[in-house]
């Protein structure tokens, strides 16, 4: 089946520039992506896997001949706490995806569960109406045919010789078939539901129930082969592997897991083999972790879970047991494993001691951080960790040491944590108090560097709260003309993101007034309202001349013409999906009604 798959997916990504795989937990997802960034890796193209709209808006090239490909997995999960409180986050993830579609050598692949789609769908209009869709490609059949499935059922059933009324539980009103089609189906789940000594003394309404209730909520399943069919240890490298939420690269694990296990050595006397780490992922993979090759020439790795429910599994186990995560916390290496705790996420309480212990590292300087910009935003990062994750203690001198610290000619890599740092900084501190003496300053460099329109109204708000006029800031001529600056650099962004957001829509002037135009003089006028004096009127030329967009508009017209293909292509795929769907139950049926 991947063959089938990844043809239709290649064409979709050759057409659209944008690949948007959706299906259920374990159907196949990464794997199609992985194999496709393998074949662009072949062809010279540049391969960046990252987790935030932001970290890949930092990566992308201005260089049109550059060639890059960025792969995003379960892309609305890390926006959709965002958007469903109404945050901007929506148009950053459909501004990135048309910039890619109007970027030459530039290719996107955005992977992510059908629920979290459909839901992002129905909490953001934005997300609804963008063009990704455009370029969907949901994996019907995954790793796994739907009868594939069904012979796996069917051995568990045959080879544990369960009494013939449990058998029946399976059969009667094609009971089978609710297993089989089951979004938490995995041969882990089918096994557990199987086992003789488990489930012989079941009646068969106790026996459905039982199924029922392990496929929709399957944590207990994970709890005892977690408990009783792994070491200690290995159970170590399944709490770190966790903490970093969507899978990480070996290096990096190891580098993590090294940590835990001199915190296991050091703390808990644990005797501790120079091949721990291979042992472990021994012992894990297939049954708890999956590994995949990201780089076959240098033989580099990915690790992630099997499923997503082990993930679920371990909130649950984390906030039943104490030690266990302030085991987890205590030997946190990187910044980015924070990521799981956060409490915009209302996942986890973070007790004092907690916070009390990641203040210390941080005084410390004992964490470290991902990427090719650590160097720009490693203060960020850590402000805001201090800000988010100590709120109940006091942090005070540590933040002031960070502030001080702060290059404001770079202020642009940590512009939204240092907006939130000076937004949330209690009154009365020693960090208010350098924020009050520097404002100035640190407004004026923010002002230069920022670029979007929620940042630029929201600059506004800091002047009250640190004494100053935000009338007399805007009066002085020095500042109003960066003001000024800051009104059409703002507008001018919106315009580009606007013509690449609507794209195919706008086929003539009348639709670039519509959906444009006006948008941008109500944005204009809403900017200038808010930070410009009164009597200054400012005339913001268009960025796009009269040739450059009729250019774009026939290009619109030629994509559109090619929607309307693939849709008829669409419902004539649909159609021959549901025949085949037919036909594979009938097989299943004729499987299981054999035996009866």
């Amino acid at each position: 089946m991947l063959t089938a798959n990844l043809d239709e997916a290649n064409k979709i990504l050759l057409k659209e520039k944008v690949l948007l795989i959706t299906g259920d937990p374990g159907v196949g997802k990464t794997t199609l992506a992985e194999v496709i960034l393998f074949e662009k890796a072949k062809a010279k193209y540049r391969i960046h896997i990252v987790n935030t709209i932001r970290e890949a808006e930092d990566m992308i090239s201005v260089n049109n001949k550059e060639k890059q490909i960025f792969y995003f997995d379960d892309f609305l999960g890390e926006v959709y706490y965002e958007i469903i409180a109404g945050s901007q986050k929506e148009n950053e993830v459909a501004q990135f995806v048309n910039r890619i579609k109007n970027s030459p050598n530039k290719f996107l692949i955005l992977s992510t569960r059908t629920v979290i789609l459909e839901q992002a769908k129905s909490k953001s209009e934005k997300i609804k109406r963008s063009k990704i869709e455009s370029g969907k490609y949901e994996i019907v059949l995954g790793k796994y045919t739907n009868f594939e499935k069904a012979k796996i059922l069917y051995n568990h059933l045959y080879f544990q010789s369960l009494k013939e009324d449990l058998f029946n539980a399976i059969i009667e009103d094609s009971f089978f078939m609710y297993i089989i089609k089951h979004k938490n189906y995995t041969p882990r789940i089918i096994e557990f539901i199987t086992q003789k000594e488990r489930i012989q003394s079941f009646t068969k309404f106790e026996y459905t129930e039982f199924i029922k209730k392990h496929l929709t909520y399957p944590e207990e399943i994970w709890e005892d082969s977690y408990l009783n069919q792994i070491e200690y240890l290995d159970r170590c490298l399944l709490q770190t592997l966790f903490t970093f939420d969507k899978g990480i690269s070996e290096s990096l694990l190891r580098k993590a897991f090294e940590n835990r296990l001199n915190f296991e050595k050091n703390i808990n006397n644990k005797q501790i083999s120079s091949e721990q780490f291979e042992s472990s992922v021994r012992n894990l993979l297939h049954g708890f972790i999956t590994s995949s090759i990201t780089n076959i020439d240098e033989n580099l790795k990915q690790f992630s879970f099997v499923n997503p429910s082990i993930s679920d599994f371990l909130i649950s186990y984390f906030n039943k047991n104490y030690s266990i995560k302030k085991a987890t916390v205590q030997s946190i290496k990187y910044l980015e494993q924070f990521s799981i705790f956060n409490p915009d996420k209302d996942n986890f309480k973070f007790e004092i001691e907690l916070q009390k212990i990641v203040k210390s590292n941080i005084q410390n300087d004992k964490y470290d951080s991902i990427g090719d910009y650590k160097k720009y935003k490693f203060i960020g990062q850590k402000m805001e960790i201090l800000m988010k994750f100590c709120s109940e203690i006091d942090t005070d001198n540590s933040l002031l040491e960070l502030l001080k610290d702060i290059e404001y000619k770079n202020i642009w890599w940590i512009r939204k944590e240092l907006y939130f740092v000076m937004n949330q900084v209690n009154v009365n501190t020693k960090s208010f108090d350098y924020i009050e003496i520097n404002f100035l300053k640190i407004m004026e460099s923010y002002i230069e560097q920022i670029e979007d329109e929620e940042l630029a109204l929201s600059a506004k708000k800091l002047f009250k709260k640190y004494g100053h006029s935000f009338k007399d800031f805007s009066s002085n001529e020095i500042y109003q003309n960066k003001l000024i600056s800051l009104v059409s650099k703002v507008t001018i962004e919106k315009e580009k993101s606007l013509v690449r957001f609507y794209g195919e829509d706008i086929e003539n002037w009348d639709d670039y007034n519509t959906f444009v135009y006006d948008e941008i003089e109500v944005i204009k006028a809403k900017l200038s309202k808010s930070l410009l004096p009164k009597n200054i009127s400012i005339d913001i030329p268009h960025h796009y001349g009269k040739e450059e967009l009729e250019e774009r508009i026939l290009i619109n017209k030629k994509e559109r013409k090619k929607a309307n293909h693939r849709e008829q292509k669409a419902e004539q795929l649909y159609h021959d999906l549901t025949n085949t769907t037919i036909k594979e139950d009938k097989r299943i049926e004729d499987l299981f009604y054999r035996k009866k």
